[in-house]
């Protein structure tokens, strides 16, 4: 699952100029989709992409532009778009990029909740949190238990009828998860920094799309269906674990998996994209 904020700058900054500052932290300038100017920096498990934008380019409206101007103290020229992915170490290289972007030219972000962010409040953010730079402060809360919700994709698997969640808990059981972790969770499969928590839903109780009910059919026949819901934490490795769990799942009973957009996977869907080696495997 990838994420993406605004940066913005007063000065006429170009999409080179913009990804000098990739190259300067160690990235690597390319061509993005169509051939559109395009960075990317990795490290530590994070990553990022940089989408640079020709000055005075910006498709806001006046009102938008005037609250820019109100943060930023001179009328927006240059934007660029900032996307990373959910782990932890991508969150701290877009602060980097952000910061080394202000050491050059004035700057604000707009981040994941529409908010304005000046230098000095983005200064403040990095100082008194230990992550969530980008939620806006109204849906910001330090509680560890807010910090998980904030920090997963949410991720189902959905089975046929005759197949019991609790099933799913103890194959989980037998691939090392600890059992009833916590008082909302039944099961945690943990590897290193990756963490996956799994949750048996009701029976009967999976959602189906209608225009998708002819798709569920053919893979788990007559409805209604079973599901376990999964949350997927934000590090680079809990995906590729997650998709370890569903070939395992698939391994004993017809599966589909519900991603976190929304889309519904077969198997051999997620299989095929973890061969391929995307960044975000259960966010097609």
């Amino acid at each position: 699952m990838s994420r993406s904020v605004v940066l913005l700058s007063s000065a006429i900054v170009g999409p080179a100029e913009f990804l000098e500052v990739v190259r300067a932290l160690g990235g690597e300038p390319d061509a993005g989709p169509g051939g559109a100017p395009s960075g990317e920096l990795e490290r530590d498990g994070g990553r990022i992409w940089v989408h640079p934008y020709e000055p005075d380019t910006l498709p806001y409206g006046p009102p938008l532009l005037d609250a820019y101007a109100r943060v930023l103290g001179a009328p927006p020229r240059s934007r660029a778009v900032v996307e990373f992915t959910s782990a932890a170490a991508s969150e701290w290289l877009v602060a980097e990029y952000v910061l080394a972007v202000a050491e050059r030219w004035p700057a604000v972000v707009d981040d994941l909740g529409e908010q304005i962010v000046g230098m000095e409040e983005f200064q403040d953010r990095l100082a008194h949190r230990h992550g969530g730079f980008f939620v806006p402060d109204a849906s910001y809360d330090a509680a560890p238990a807010v910090a998980r919700r904030r920090r997963v994709a949410d991720v189902a698997l959905i089975l046929p009828g005759a197949v019991e969640p609790g099933a799913v808990k103890r194959l989980a059981r037998s691939l090392g998860a600890r059992m009833d972790p916590d008082e909302r969770t039944d099961a945690l499969l943990e590897r290193g920094a990756a963490r996956v928590w799994l949750r048996l839903d009701e029976p009967g109780a999976a959602p189906v799309d209608p225009g998708k009910s002819g798709f569920h059919r053919r893979v788990l026949g007559d409805a209604p269906y079973n599901s376990v819901s999964l949350e997927v934490f934000d590090t680079g490795e809990s995906q590729p674990l997650a998709a370890e769990l569903v070939q395992a799942v698939a391994a004993h009973w017809p599966v589909l998996v519900r991603g976190v957009s929304g889309q519904v996977m077969t198997a051999q869907d997620v299989q095929d994209r973890v061969a391929a080696d995307v960044h975000d495997v259960l966010d097609p």
